[in-house]
């Protein structure tokens, strides 16, 4: 398991909904990184970090005091 904190605002990009987005945003990324890879998360914009968002996994996004806000 893994929390990452995403700060005030973020993004969520999904390959089907957008794919002319996504593939700007991992067009460096290799092969096997991008292997299974169906969205990422935008957060941090000062220095644009991204979280890939993999099938086979689950995603969700929480308010600071725990309680669930997004499942993706």
């Amino acid at each position: 398991m893994s929390n990452t904190q995403l700060g005030d605002y973020y993004n969520v990009v999904l390959k089907k909904n957008n794919e002319i987005k996504f593939n700007e945003k991992v067009k460096h990324w290799s092969k096997d990184e991008k292997e299974g890879l169906y969205g990422i998360v935008l957060f941090d914009y000062d220095n644009e970090l991204i979280m890939p968002l993999y099938e086979g996994s689950e995603y969700y996004i929480m308010t600071d005091s725990g309680q669930t806000f997004e499942k993706l």
